[in-house]
């Protein structure tokens, strides 16, 4: 069994390009993702871990948003 730590900085650098490629702002994610904008900034500055299930969330949700994004 391997264990994997991830940067939590890294993970919300990746959020944050993620969010403006698909040219979404902060509040209309957090209302996506169902969490509190101040919630929202403190994943993408990496000042705190994204919890296992909104990663979950972000998986499933995020290959929704791009597909949807892509057909428009």
């Amino acid at each position: 069994m391997s264990i994997v730590l991830i940067d939590a900085r890294h993970v919300g650098e990746q959020l944050r390009r993620a969010r403006r490629g698909l040219r979404i702002n902060t509040n209309d994610a957090a209302k996506i993702l169902k969490i509190s904008v101040r919630d929202l900034h403190k994943y993408e500055s990496g000042k705190q871990p994204v919890p296992p299930d909104l990663m979950c969330a972000l998986f499933h949700r995020g290959l929704a948003l791009t597909a949807v994004r892509t057909y428009k």
